[in-house]
């Protein structure tokens, strides 16, 4: 499931029906007045983004005031959105589900939210090398300590839907980091605790969710079941993206961890989960959990820092508005992407969900709790100093990534560059630029207002830690040097440019000495052998590069695993192991050898270090073996 980018952005746009100075304080009481905001800003976002379609409930005060379907649920057959009976899947919405599945079972005494997991689990069990045992509360709150795994994820067909127990034995994450300490988003974490409910309850995850949270509440356009039940099948919305000018559908998206992700849902559903949520359990005269421990769920378990998003038992901190607390779940399928968020303190809730990739909820929630209470910009109350800055600038990536298998790479990607404006505050580039004013020692606000950024843990006089206001499920961690962008693209440069002058210069040198005799007392060129062995080297490493590139064109591809054409890949370097010890031999020869060109020695010296440097560089990140 992507990985879950919830920093707001915040953009204006002109509503067609209604602006923000016309729209009174109880706007949101009002379903005239709330259908014309929603209607312009969705059509809006469907029409710039090129979305196919989305749905809209919101709730107040125990009641639906808005339901409603925007564009369509098949694009081609122009069949509309409706938010009755029209199914989205909802992404990691899924997991608020689960969470109360597992406080049902605590309140009846049948699990303890303090004990070693293991104790529950019966095909398979966590190692405990990493700092102490992992409890239920630390996969609530997302603190078992776990890497990020995102091979297999997916399924392209039913075959993957398996029991829970035989996925997680297979794809049990390792443990890099002691529980209980920082917050780092775990599907697997998650799908763990389902398994948990499995076993305790003698239920499967579809049965019981279906008997006890389901049913109770009238929720009968929703299901965890893959394929949908026959009833429900042909009213789930299809899946975009928008390719090439135009909208393209994809298949049905196959969850084997239905429990992490992998609910479909309509908007009347959702309307009715966002009333219980808000009521604390209780949906008119139902009851799926009694309010004590609903208000667990809501509350605040773990907070890296005053000025951050905490979380509950299950449900996180969306953002802090002006005062105004806000908590939820998004939910992002690669074609997929939905926000519940739940305004407690106002007994209001907004589900929105999009049937597009390109689609963005953090700009429907943003001006949505825009018009309930406008934001003021920050202002810069303090001046960053240089040389204070620098415990703060650097390279950053998400501590939410793959430590153990081929996906490694991916943690550097997108990195989070922080740097130092003469104006004294600091600018941080990612996917936008943004300017950073500092609040105290270590806590800094977004100009726009809407999040706080606290640095953390000062090692060595440098801050080890960011952690984003709005995103409290995914800190940041300084990206190490051995990590870093700058150096991993030089090394790439390096070994590239050694290989593809051998694959070219080579061949052409060969072709042009056979015309010439050799002049008496000129050196004599490499062995024949030498440059046969060098040169085949060239051509796989430029083989493996291509194939690499080749399969890693679509990305999303790796969360069904891994393709046979990148296993075939992948076999490339243990072949190159086999020629260096063969390339160190030649060098050796090569010394001791008298009457060669030094230029050509020079060039199999550096083909031999460009190897052994390709090597540790795809060993480093985890594409050396079958790592998967």
């Amino acid at each position: 499931m992507r990985t879950i980018i919830f920093s707001l952005i915040l953009i204006i746009i002109s509503c067609k029906n209604v602006s923000s100075q016309n729209l009174p304080g109880s706007w949101i009481s009002d379903p005239s007045l709330l259908e014309s905001f929603f209607d312009g800003m969705m059509n809006d976002h469907l029409k710039s983004k090129h979305i196919a379609g989305a749905v809209v409930a919101v709730v107040k005060d125990g009641k639906t005031v808005l339901k409603k379907g925007y564009g369509y649920s098949d694009y081609e057959n122009k069949s509309p959105v409706s938010p009755d009976s029209s199914l989205f899947r909802i992404g990691s919405i899924s997991k608020t589900f689960t969470w109360i599945a597992v406080m049902q079972l605590a309140a009846q005494g049948k699990l303890n939210l303090d004990v070693d997991v293991n104790d529950y689990l019966t095909d398979f069990k966590i190692p405990d090398e990493k700092g102490g045992p992992i409890t239920l509360r630390n996969l609530m709150t997302h603190t078992p300590g776990f890497e990020d795994r995102m091979l297999g994820i997916f399924g392209r067909d039913e075959k993957s839907i398996r029991p829970y127990g035989e996925i997680l034995k297979e794809q049990l994450p390792e443990r890099v980091r002691p529980s209980g300490v920082e917050m780092s988003y775990s599907n697997h974490g998650t799908g763990i605790a389902a398994y948990i409910v499995e076993n305790v309850s003698g239920l499967k995850w579809n049965e019981y969710v279906e008997q006890n949270i389901l049913k109770p509440l009238g929720m009968n356009h929703t299901t965890f079941r893959q394929p949908l039940p026959d009833h429900l099948a042909g009213m789930v919305s299809k899946g975009y993206n928008y390719e090439n000018g135009s909208l393209k559908e994809y298949g049905f998206e196959f969850i084997p961890l239905a429990a992490v992700g992998g609910a479909s849902s309509t908007a009347e559903d959702m309307a009715r989960y966002m009333i219980t949520q808000l009521q604390l359990g209780r949906y008119n005269d139902i009851s799926i959990l009694d309010s004590a421990s609903f208000s667990r769920i809501h509350g605040t378990e773990f907070r890296a820092s005053p000025f951050v998003s905490g979380i509950g038992l299950g449900i996180y901190e969306l953002v802090n508005w002006n005062g105004i607390r806000t908590i939820g779940h998004g939910g992002d399928t690669f074609w997929f992407h939905s926000l519940m968020a739940l305004i407690p303190e106002k007994n209001l809730g907004l589900f929105v969900s999009f049937n597009t990739q390109t689609a963005d909820y953090s700009q429907v929630f943003g001006l949505f709790m825009d018009h309930i209470s406008p934001l003021k910009p920050a202002k810069q109350e303090i001046r960053l100093t240089s040389s204070n800055s620098e415990k703060f600038t650097g390279e950053y990536r998400y501590n939410r990534y793959p430590h153990s298998d081929m996906t490694r790479i991916a943690s550097i990607l997108s990195p989070l560059k922080v740097s130092y404006d003469t104006s004294g505050y600091l600018i941080a580039r990612g996917v936008d630029s943004q300017k950073w004013f500092m609040v105290n020692d270590s806590t800094f606000i977004k100009e726009s207002g809407d999040e706080y950024f606290a640095f953390g843990e000062l090692q060595n006089g440098k801050y080890a830690k960011i952690f984003p206001g709005n995103l409290a499920v995914m800190p940041m961690e300084r990206l190490p040097f051995i990590d870093s962008g700058t150096l991993n693209i030089l090394l790439l440069a390096i070994w590239m440019i050694i290989f593809l002058l051998t694959f070219i210069h080579w061949p052409i040198l060969y072709l042009t000495r056979r015309k010439y005799s050799l002049n008496p007392g000129e050196q004599l060129s490499l062995p024949a052998f030498n440059k046969w062995i060098g040169w085949i080297t060239s051509v796989l490493v430029l083989l493996f590069i291509i194939g690499l590139m080749s399969s890693l064109s679509k990305p999303w591809e790796l969360a069904y695993g891994v393709s046979p054409a990148l296993k075939a890949v992948l076999v490339i370097p243990l072949i190159l192991c086999i020629f260096l010890p063969v390339l160190i031999y030649m060098v050796f020869k090569l010394t001791i050898r008298k009457g060669l060109r030094l230029s050509g020695k020079i060039h199999f010296y550096a083909l031999t270090f460009s190897l052994l440097l390709f090597l540790w560089q795809i060993n480093h990140w985890n594409m050396l073996g079958f790592k998967y």
